[in-house]
């Protein structure tokens, strides 16, 4: 059987044939494809490879076409043996040159003499190892531990490992460990970093809710477990506090209660005895008005006798004055003697000349200071507890929070006694089994305000319909949502909490409103699918990991208003090609684009005041990058690979 009925062509096809038909056997026969006799197969294979080798080849086509000529019986495949054995290069020297053309960043090259190695032998371990290289962009073996997710699941990977010795498989095991320790050890500590701050950061019991939710995560880690604990002792100090402080409201409620009582009583005696007390009380006002007028009368009488005597002892001559004066004492006298008789009208003179009197006294007398520091506010426990109790929707009756279900929903109703009346609706768990899921926008006459952690972990539902009313999405409303392909968030979200969308490997695009001001960490981590993501005017802050391993996202337009790209914002983005940095941003964080291997070209605005260490590493394939100015350029010249061009924009 000669070379080209093994590979099943004629003698006079062409190269591309050849090729074609190659390809096809290989399909065909190779071992870890064929489903029968596997020895066989590889014998075939053998066969097959031997074919090809020697009819790709125009040199030794040549040679094998003049050999079957030559023979005058059948011609049999084990006659031909090439003529010298040097004309086949030798398997080590493919796989070295290979090797070499990865470590010069020459992919498809190396890609050649690796399929070239497996032409000869299609169980060779280490070519199967170097076209893993070649895909994943790794330049030597050593680096490959550096790849930002494992790669166990790559067919390359599966090929080298079942044709590997002990050595490679131990080496690609360990590589494999060290990656997910490295990769849990970076989750964790982001983690750990976040619920510190909602640690630090809470002063209520929902805050220490949220900073257990977060290091229940990470149990067995560092100091996670303590945490807890100490989280759980806050929650017990506020609840304390919370129960002294209603406990106060009650005994200022019951003092109220009790002068109320009080006064009860004395109402309906005085109204029993007001035959008695009402005559009683205009004699005493009597008795003080003329005691009064009394007192004002001699004072005046004082004042004239004075000023007589004033003048008197002066030299200058006032008879007119004096006269007056006569006249004056006379009235006065006269006045003295009817406020002593007390009966018939002469008591209603003298009540108008006191009267008259009094307010004469008063306006010369000047008006006096009030001290305002020494009057008193309510206590602010009975303010707010007479506020709740005349406000309070009838809906709570005597507890706080609780939950209502509705369908397929629960809503978990949340009343704020201590601050302005508030309602806050939140969804805390969806049971339903549909795909399509509208949330309703009111409950028990209530609006929807918020999103917990209803949707976590579910795989079946494929898109979700927020209605307007929401303001808060929690974090991890909708992590791990597997089938999850659009979602929409209403206007009016103020921001991405940290791994609202994580791990949605299916979710392709999402329309972030203009409400948005941050993206916190991990918001959109893991959507392998995402493939677009417009970012909004008003958005400030890309949060650390936010975008990590989108790896199907080609295109990210960063706007104006954000000032700092978080660390790890988009790490392990290979598929994106441009990225627009605007002229807002001044922090571009630690391993913000590292491992963004198709990226080609970057302009660093001259707003940056701060680039840090790897932001722009393993970017394979970037080519240049650009400054403002040539100050700038080199002070992050250390940044970046030495065949990265840089250059100054004019």
């Amino acid at each position: 059987m000669t070379y080209y009925e093994i590979l099943e062509v004629n003698e006079n096809a062409s190269k591309e044939v050849i090729h074609m038909a190659y390809k096809a056997l290989c399909k065909k026969y190779h071992p870890d494809i064929c489903r029968g006799d596997k020895k066989q197969a590889e014998e075939q294979m053998k066969k097959i490879n031997e074919a090809y080798a020697t009819l790709s080849d125009e040199t030794k086509r040549k040679q094998y076409d003049a050999f079957i000529k030559s023979q005058t019986h059948t011609r049999q495949y084990s006659h031909y043996q090439p003529k010298q054995e040097s004309d086949v290069i030798s398997i080590d020297a493919l796989l070295k040159r290979g090797f070499m053309s990865l470590e010069d960043g020459e992919w498809s090259k190396a890609d050649h003499f690796f399929e070239l190695v497996l032409n000869q032998d299609a169980g060779h371990a280490e070519a199967y190892l170097g076209k893993l290289m070649v895909e994943l962009r790794v330049k030597t073996k050593d680096t490959l531990k550096d790849c930002p997710l494992p790669f166990n699941d790559k067919i390359n990977y599966k090929r080298a490992f079942s044709f590997a010795d002990d050595s490679l498989k131990q080496f690609l095991k360990e590589t494999i460990q060290f990656i997910n320790k490295r990769n849990y050890e970076t989750q964790c500590s982001i983690i750990y970093k976040k619920a510190i701050a909602l640690m630090q950061q809470s002063n209520n019991v929902q805050g220490c809710k949220d900073a257990i939710a977060e290091f229940e995560k990470i149990r067995g880690y560092k100091d996670s477990d303590k945490k807890i604990e100490e989280c759980y002792e806050r929650i017990a100090k506020i609840n304390s506090a919370i129960l002294a402080a209603k406990e106060n409201n009650k005994e200022d409620d019951k003092q109220n209660d009790d002068s109320s009582e009080s006064f009860g009583v004395i109402i309906p005696f005085i109204r029993k005895n007001a035959h008695i007390l009402l005559p009683l009380l205009l004699f005493i006002i009597l008795v003080f008005a003329t005691t009064f007028s009394l007192k004002n009368n001699w004072d005046i009488g004082n004042m004239s006798n004075n000023s007589l005597n004033t003048t008197t002892s002066s030299e200058v001559d006032l008879n007119d004055d004096s006269n007056n004066v006569s006249t004056d004492s006379h009235s006065n006298t006269e006045d003295n003697q009817k406020t002593n008789d007390i009966t018939g009208n002469s008591t209603t003179q003298t009540t108008n000349t006191s009267s008259m009197t009094t307010m004469k006294h008063n306006t010369s007398t000047s008006r006096p200071s009030i001290d305002v520091s020494s009057s008193t506010k309510p206590s602010t426990g009975t303010s707010v507890s007479s506020s709740s109790n005349s406000d309070k929707p009838a809906i709570f009756g005597s507890s706080d929070d609780f939950n209502i279900t509705e369908g397929d929903f629960i809503f978990a109703f949340h009343y704020d006694e201590f601050g302005p009346v508030y309602v806050e609706v939140t969804l805390i768990e969806y049971n339903g089994n549909s795909s399509n899921v509208n949330i309703p926008s009111t409950v028990a006459g209530y609006p929807v305000t918020s999103i917990g952690t209803a949707f976590r972990g579910n795989k079946s539902i494929t898109s979700v319909n927020i209605p307007k009313s929401v303001k808060s999405i929690y974090s991890q409303a909708f992590q791990n949502c597997s089938s999850l392909t659009s979602i929409n968030i209403p206007n009016g979200v103020t921001n991405i909490s940290s791994d609202t969308f994580s791990y949605c490997f299916s979710l392709t695009s999402v329309k972030i409103p203009s409400s948005v001001t941050c993206i916190e960490t991990q918001a959109f981590a893991y959507c392998t699918s995402l493939t677009s993501i417009t970012i909004p005017y008003g958005v400030t802050y890309i949060g650390d990991s936010a975008f990590w391993a989108c790896q199907s996202l080609t295109k990210v337009t960063i706007p104006n208003s954000v000032t700092t790209i978080g660390n790890d914002a988009f790490n392990s983005c290979t598929s994106l090609t441009s990225v627009t940095i605007p002229n807002s941003v001044t922090t571009i964080g630690s391993a913000a684009f590292i491992n963004c291997c198709s990226l080609k070209t970057v302009t660093i605005p001259d707003s940056v005041t701060s680039i840090r260490e790897n932001a722009f590493d393993k970017c394979e394939k970037l080519e240049t990058v650009y400054f403002k100015s040539e100050s700038q350029m080199n002070k992050y010249a250390h940044l970046f690979d030495s065949s990265v061009e840089l250059r100054v924009l004019k």
